[in-house]
């Protein structure tokens, strides 16, 4: 007969902290003889970080993305010869992004959010619509990464196919609302051309069967502190700007009780009185201000 014993124990108390691209290890030696420790961080793959104190940082912004899940485990090494052993899995998730919505509550049931989107296949179209830097406080010094629009009316599916591509632009105003523009319309066509209006996203829109519209950056907005002008343009590359080729564009302003969009159709402005309910998905202090300025 005989009998074994465990040589070498596991950590034990581990904790496990997380931000958005950052995870927080820390743990309890198994036993007094065990000085050294590799955590493993697994998610479809799995990274190792060989410590030997007893917590760890990990920067994890380049292999796990905000929300994801994953798994820690550790193994302890034991000195004098009691070798090595793992410690149960724990379960954790990465923080989500924060999110802003603006506008709640208030449903757009018009088929022109996020743009007016009738015969897209041979006809130009374009939206605009200011958001005031007072309504965006909570997302200040950031990097807008998503951004979601709503439309009940296209809960049973886009309008258009998946060949129709959208650029999706970005850029701070001085304006906060087009009423303050002496002549929106020129306004409004010539941001389309200033070198500073940043493409977020060109590609396709997809909508899901509740009329939520979510576009990905393809290119991070660093929004700061300013009226934020939102854009967006089918350009398609047969329509006839002077002739009946050309498709109504829709530019907005302020919120729904003032009136704050013009709808050219043609060359004739129109009106209408909303500010879209709109969320962004962002990431803090990616982007903040200089600090500590002197001039002499």
């Amino acid at each position: 007969n005989f009998t074994t014993a465990v040589m070498c124990n596991p950590p034990t108390n581990i904790q496990v902290v997380t931000t958005t691209n950052t995870i927080f290890v820390s743990w309890e030696p198994g036993q007094a003889n065990q000085t050294s420790w590799t955590v493993y961080i697994g998610a479809g793959e799995e990274w190792d970080y060989p410590t030997d104190t007893t917590e760890i940082l990990i920067d994890v912004h380049n292999m796990l993305v905000p929300g994801e899940e994953f798994n820690v485990q550790i193994e302890g090494f034991c000195s004098d010869g009691d070798g090595d052993i793992l410690s149960e899995f724990i379960y954790a998730q990465m923080q989500p992004l924060p999110s802003l919505t603006l506008n709640e509550g208030y449903s757009q049931d018009n088929g022109i959010v996020p743009i007016t989107s009738q015969s897209l296949e041979d006809k130009e179209s374009r939206t605009q619509f200011i958001i005031p830097a007072e309504m965006l406080t909570d997302m200040q010094y950031s990097t807008i990464q998503k951004i979601a629009f709503y439309d009940d009316y296209w809960r049973n599916g886009a309008p258009w196919g998946s060949n129709i591509w959208f650029k999706v632009c970005m850029m701070e105003v001085p304006e906060s609302n087009y009423n303050d523009a002496e002549y929106p319309e020129d306004q409004f066509y010539g941001y389309w051309h200033d070198e500073n209006f940043h493409v977020f996203n060109h590609g396709t829109l997809y909508i899901d069967n509740e009329g939520k519209v979510t576009i990905t950056a393809n290119s991070p907005f660093h929004y700061g502190a300013g009226n934020l002008l939102i854009g967006v343009w089918q350009d398609h590359s047969n329509y006839d700007p002077a002739g009946t080729n050309y498709h109504a564009d829709w530019l907005g302003v302020t919120t729904q009780d003032w009136s704050s969009m013009y709808v050219p159709a043609g060359s004739d402005p129109m009106t209408a009185k909303f500010l879209p309910k709109v969320t962004f998905t962002y990431e803090t202090d990616a982007y903040l201000p200089p600090t500590n300025i002197v001039v002499t």
